[in-house]
């Protein structure tokens, strides 16, 4: 993609309540990198109030061994490219079971 280093990887997830749609832009997969971050962002949200949607994503990725870093506009977690796939289907299933009306993903490939 124009504007992307090569091996760039960009994965963007919207999931109104449960349906996902996934729309991937990414170099030849032999050339991402093994390492990646996903960031994420479970809504409806309330700042300093985190519904039960949101804490079900959180501690899906926990359950995985992530270490997620919750922000303001977003949680991110950073690990193997795979473990970090395999998160983003949990907390997808994790916030929409627990009521997300819409789940937005940003995955990056990370130096390896």
């Amino acid at each position: 993609m124009a504007g992307q280093s090569p091996g760039s990887r960009r994965i963007t997830a919207i999931a109104p309540l449960s349906v996902v749609a996934i729309r991937v832009a990414a170099a030849e997969r032999s050339t991402v990198s093994s390492t990646c971050s996903a960031e994420f962002l479970v809504e409806p949200f309330e700042v300093g109030n985190p519904g039960p949607h949101v804490i079900a994503a959180v501690e899906a990725v926990k359950a995985l061994g992530f270490e997620p870093i919750v922000g303001p506009f977003g949680t991110t977690i950073e690990g193997d490219a795979e473990l970090v796939t395999e998160a983003v289907k949990s907390l997808l299933d994790a916030a929409n079971k627990a009521g997300a009306s819409r789940v937005s993903i940003q995955m990056n490939a990370c130096d390896g």
